[in-house]
C-alpha cells in the first residue's frame, strides 16, 4: 500500500478542499523532499551493517500503513501532526550508519564504544577486523535514538559534493526540527519518559490555530508502529540467501521473514494478529522466540500507550492488543510450530532467603577454589 493512500495521510496532510489546501501542499512538498534525502542515508545502512534487518525507506513507508491499522480509521490527526509524525517516521533509524553518526572514528571515539570493545577484546573465537565490526554494530544501535535528536541540524554530503539538510524548508527545520527529532528519539525511550512530551504545541503562526500538535500521541503511533513492523519485508527471500549470517541475527532474520503482515483479527476488531507463513521446526527455537518476543512487545506497546492517552483524555486507538500474545502457548496458534509445543514454564521458589543462603556459600566456595 502506497504511504499516500493510509488513512493517517488522508486525514492529516491530502487535500480536503476547505481552503487550506495550499499550506497542506506546502507542508506536503516539504516532506516529500525530506523522503528523498532520507531515503539517500538510509541506502547507506545496508552497506555499513548488513546484518540489521531492513531498515531501509519501505520500512519507513511501512509505517504509515501499521500506524494507520493500529489507530483506527477515524483517528483526528492535524495537518502539522501529519508533517511531523511522517518527519520523525523518516528519521527514527536515520543514524544507523557511519556517515549519519558522523563517521566510522567518531563512532569509536565515545565512552560506549570503547566499554563494548572491552567486552569483546575477552572472546579469543572472533579475529580483531569481527571484533571492532561487532563492536561498531552495538554501540550505533545502542547509540542510535539518542544520535538522532540532532539529527534535523546535521548537513550531509551527496557523491557529487552538494549539501543538505533532511528538512530543507528552514522555518520547518528550526521550528519543528527538534521536536521531530525528540519523537523520533522517543521510540527508545520508557513510555514514562514518552508521557513527559506533553499534551499539546501550538501551531506555527499562519497555520490554523486547530492544527496544534499533540507530541505524546504521535510518539505512541510511531513507537507502536515500528513495533508492528514485524513481517517478512523486513527479512527478504533473496537477502536472507544472500548474507552470511549468525547468532542472534540469524534468529531475527529466520523470525521476521516467516510472519504475515499485521491484520486486524476478524474474531476480535479490538485486537491485531500476526501469523507465520512458514511453520517453524524444533530446530527453528530461537527463531520462534525472537517472534514471540516480538509480538509481546507490540503488545506491551500497543497497552502502555493507550494507557497514557487514556490517563491524558486523548483519543485512544481502535486497538487494544495483540491475539494470542498472552502466552506462548496461546501465541503458537497463530505463529504456528511444527513438531514441537512451546510452554510457559515459570520456577516458583518457596524458600527465597534459603536459596540466597545456599548461592553465597557456593558463590565463595567457587571463588575460593
Amino acid at each position: 500500500m502506497e504511504y499516500i493512500n493510509t488513512t493517517l495521510w488522508k486525514a492529516s496532510l491530502a487535500d480536503h478542499k476547505d481552503g487550506s489546501d495550499n499550506l497542506r501542499k506546502e507542508l506536503r512538498d516539504v516532506f516529500e523532499t525530506a523522503r528523498k534525502n532520507v531515503k539517500e542515508i538510509l541506502d547507506k545502512i545496508r552497506v555499513d551493517f548488513p546484518a540489521l534487518t531492513v531498515h531501509d525507506i519501505t520500512h519507513v513507508d511501512s509505517l504509515w500503513q501499521v500506524g494507520s491499522l493500529i489507530v483506527g480509521d477515524d483517528y483526528e490527526l492535524s495537518p502539522l501532526e501529519g508533517f511531523v509524525l511522517g518527519c520523525a517516521f523518516l528519521m527514527h533509524d536515520a543514524v544507523l550508519s557511519y556517515d549519519a553518526a558522523g563517521g566510522q572514528d567518531a563512532l569509536r571515539s565515545t565512552v560506549e564504544w570503547q566499554d563494548f570493545y572491552a567486552d569483546y577484546k575477552k572472546n579469543n573465537s572472533l579475529s580483531s577486523d569481527a571484533q571492532l565490526y561487532e563492536t561498531d554494530f552495538r554501540t550505533i544501535r545502542f547509540l542510535h535514538a539518542k544520535y538522532v535528536e540532532t539529527i534535523y541540524n546535521k548537513l550531509f554530503y551527496r557523491i557529487d559534493g552538494a549539501s543538505f539538510y533532511i528538512i530543507e524548508n528552514e522555518r520547518l527545520r528550526k521550528h519543528l526540527g527538534a521536536l521531530i527529532c525528540k519523537i523520533a528519539a522517543s521510540h527508545h525511550w520508557s513510555i514514562d519518559d514518552v508521557e513527559r512530551l506533553g499534551i499539546q504545541q501550538a501551531a506555527l503562526a499562519g497555520y490554523p490555530r486547530e492544527w496544534r500538535i499533540n507530541p505524546m500521541k504521535l510518539a505512541c503511533i510511531l513507537r507502536c508502529a515500528d513495533a508492528g513492523h514485524i513481517d517478512e519485508k523486513r527479512a527478504p527471500d533473496f537477502l536472507l540467501r544472500l548474507l552470511t549470517l549468525n547468532g542472534v541475527s540469524r534468529s531475527h532474520w529466520e523470525a521476521q521473514n516467516r510472519l504475515s503482515q499485521i491484520d486486524i483479527d476478524m474474531n476480535d476488531e479490538e485486537k491485531v494478529v500476526i501469523n507465520s507463513n512458514i511453520d517453524f521446526r524444533e530446530e527453528d527455537f530461537a527463531a520462534w522466540n525472537v517472534a514471540c518476543d516480538a509480538v509481546q512487545v507490540l503488545d506491551h506497546e500497543i497497552k502502555a500507550s493507550n494507557g497514557i492517552l487514556k490517563k491524558n483524555n486523548i483519543q485512544e486507538f481502535k486497538v487494544k492488543g495483540v491475539s494470542g500474545a498472552q502466552s506462548r502457548e496461546c501465541l503458537s496458534k497463530y505463529i504456528k510450530t511444527d513438531g514441537w509445543t512451546p510452554s510457559d514454564a515459570y520456577i516458583h521458589i518457596s524458600n527465597v532467603e534459603g536459596l540466597i543462603k545456599n548461592c553465597t556459600v557456593m558463590h565463595i566456595i567457587l571463588k575460593l577454589s
